[in-house]
Order: C-alpha cells, then sequence, then structure tokens
C-alpha cells in the first residue's frame, strides 16, 4: 500500500473516531428497517450503542460503534468499526478499525487499517492486498497477500505469511519459527535474522522513522481536533438548536456564498480593528477583551456552522433523506475535513469555510 492509500484509510478512521465521542441510539441511525439477526441489508448499515453484534449481511459499507463490539456479518463494502473492545470474525472488502483492544480474525478482500492499543491478528485472519497496523503492541498471525506498515512500540511476527514486502517500525520485533516474509523489509531494528525474510533487510536510519513517527503524530493531531469539533457541535446544538435552524433557509448557490465570504471578511477585519480601538479607551477596555472573546469562539466555531450548511444541503437535495441534523452536520463536517487534508485546495476550502461560517453566524444573530 502505497503513502496515499494509508492516507485515505486514516480519513475513513476520522468517520468511525467521530462515534466514539458522540454515542447515539442504534435505531436513531439505522437506514435499514431490518434487525434480524442473519438478515440481508441493501443499504449502509449504522449501529452504535454499548454493547453491539453484527451477524448481517451487507451489500454497501458500514459504520459499527460501541463499548464492546463484535462483527461476524459481511460487508460488501467499506467497514468502519470503532470502540474499546473489538472483535472481528467476518468479511470485509475493505476495512478501517480503531479501538483499545483489537481482535482481528476476520476476512479482508482488499485494503485494510488498524489503529488501537493492543491489536492481535489470529492465524485465521486473511487480508487479501495491503494491510496497515498502528498500535502500542501488535501480535500479528495469519496471511497478508501483499504488503504491510508496522508502527508500534512493540511487534510479534507470531506465526505469519507475508507474500509481498514490509516495513515494520517499532522498539522491539519478535518473530515466530514459522512466520516468513516473502518480499524485503524495511526496520528500524538491527540483527534481523535471515531465515524469516526471502529478500532484502534495509536497516532505515533513526531520523527516517522519526519522520513516520512525526506523520502519525500529525494525522492523530488531526483526529483529535475532527473529534472535538464535533463534540463541540453536538454541545452547542443541544443547548442552542435555533442559532443553527435560523441558516435552514439560507440558499446553497455560488453567489450566496459568496455574499456569505463578503461579510465574513467583514467581521473578520472589523472586530480586531475596533478592538484596538476600545482597548486606548479605560471604558472600552473590558469591551474590547469581551469581543476578542466572542471572536475567538467564532473563529472556532465557523468550520462547525459551514458543515451545518454543506450537510442540510447534501441530506435534503442529494441524499433526499428527513431531516436530521446531527448526522447531515457530522457528513459536511467530515466532508470538509477530507478537504483541508489537500494538498493547496484544503488551504482555499479552509478559508472559503472560514468565512462562509462567519457568514453564517452573522446571518442567524441578525435574524435574532
Amino acid at each position: 500500500m502505497k503513502g496515499k492509500k494509508i492516507k485515505s484509510f486514516i480519513i475513513l478512521l476520522l468517520l468511525a473516531l467521530t462515534f466514539i465521542a458522540l454515542p447515539v441510539k442504534a435505531e436513531e441511525l439505522l437506514t435499514t428497517t431490518s434487525t434480524d439477526k442473519n438478515s440481508v441489508v441493501d443499504n449502509a448499515y449504522l449501529e452504535a450503542d454499548n454493547d453491539v453484534s453484527v451477524t448481517k449481511t451487507v451489500f454497501g459499507s458500514g459504520l459499527v460503534a460501541g463499548n464492546n463490539v463484535t462483527i461476524d456479518g459481511n460487508f460488501d463494502g467499506v467497514l468502519l468499526g470503532a470502540g474499546n473492545s473489538i472483535k472481528h470474525t467476518g468479511v470485509a472488502t475493505f476495512a478501517a478499525i480503531a479501538g483499545n483492544m483489537i481482535e482481528i480474525a476476520g476476512t479482508y478482500e482488499k485494503d485494510v487499517v488498524i489503529a488501537g492499543n493492543i491489536i492481535s491478528v489470529r492465524s485465521e485472519a486473511k487480508f487479501g492486498r495491503d494491510a496497515a497496523l498502528f498500535g502500542s503492541e501488535v501480535t500479528l498471525s495469519g496471511v497478508i497477500e501483499r504488503n504491510i506498515y508496522i508502527y508500534a512500540e512493540r511487534v510479534n511476527i507470531e506465526n505469519a505469511t507475508i507474500k509481498g514486502s514490509a516495513q515494520i517500525y517499532a522498539k522491539k520485533i519478535s518473530f515466530g519459527e514459522t512466520s516468513k516474509i516473502n518480499g524485503n523489509l524495511k526496520t528500524n531494528i538491527d540483527n534481523i535474522d535471515q531465515k524469516y525474510v526471502d529478500g532484502t533487510i534495509t536497516k532505515v536510519d533513526l531520523k527516517e522513522v522519526e519522520f513516520n513517527i512525526s506523520f502519525r503524530s500529525i494525522v492523530m493531531s488531526k483526529i483529535i481536533s475532527y473529534v472535538s469539533l464535533l463534540a463541540t457541535f453536538l454541545v452547542l446544538f443541544l443547548l442552542f438548536p435555533k442559532l443553527f435552524e435560523r441558516n435552514n433557509d439560507v440558499e446553497f448557490n455560488f453567489m450566496k456564498i459568496i455574499s456569505l465570504c463578503g461579510t465574513g471578511i467583514i467581521f473578520l477585519v472589523f472586530v480586531p480593528v475596533a478592538s484596538i480601538i476600545l482597548m486606548t479607551t479605560i471604558v472600552g477596555l473590558p469591551i474590547s477583551f469581551i469581543a476578542i472573546a466572542l471572536y475567538s469562539i467564532a473563529l472556532y466555531i465557523s468550520s462547525i456552522y459551514t458543515g451545518y450548511y454543506v450537510g442540510n444541503y447534501l441530506w435534503k437535495n442529494v441524499f433526499k433523506k428527513e431531516d436530521n441534523p446531527l448526522l447531515y452536520t457530522l457528513i459536511g463536517i467530515t466532508l470538509l475535513n477530507i478537504l483541508f487534508l489537500i494538498p493547496y485546495l484544503g488551504i482555499l476550502v479552509s478559508f472559503v469555510s472560514l468565512l462562509t461560517g462567519l457568514g453564517l453566524i452573522i446571518n442567524a444573530v441578525k435574524k435574532k
């Protein structure tokens, strides 16, 4: 799996991790009325609860989240799993799984990314293409048909057959007697026994490993920021729903977005200038501090408003579903965060999102 594929799967994790921070009842998320075990679902499948067990066959992608999660169904699409304790024994085309304690014994037809604390890949596991594992302690068995990437503190290649190449960065790596890497190995560890590797063993300089760890830290900070943003929206929406609902009738088109951006620019420039002027007077000093505080809050939540605005449009005009502000804001904010990650375009989208969100905030306040 190339670097771009790893990044795309990490983006999928953003959606999965959202449901750790925003637990909801399963019946609020299900996109189908079928609830019997071993049933067939011909649509996207979403379920979240404290204890979740899924045995369905899903012809589409699905998200399953909870405290204790067991997945034994078949997903003909992308499986997103998130929770404290996760066990996967089913089948998925693609998968992105995140949690604390993760047990993997499933079959993945194509690529998979797994991130957690303790990751245990059993001998029954089969990876049809590439796999990327991020964890504290990783135990690997099973068959990987192509390449694998592992970033962990401790790695135990217990009983695994890696038919492609491997990149393993860890403080300690151990191999079981029946383990084998058919391709090449890149690692930061010295003295890896050649009998476990058919290809070449390349010792990677520590600085290169630190770069990869730095990249992982950046990704994790993006995930934390994303989840925090969604948690902030949940609190604001539950306390002040009308502050968002006042923008429900705002048209979604190019000229309206330009208008909102114009209002946003005025707010972006005017408030700091006015605050500086107020600071020069004794009477205006407290007001300037309040203005700066509100200004900072507005900057932070601007992307929430833009996500609500974009998600509302997509939900009603593309998906054509019944009104569900929590779900369509999730979609809007997720879409924006994916666009933010794209080089060059992400900068432009971030700036337009900021200005649009500020314009929507002013619009909501004006209606009040």
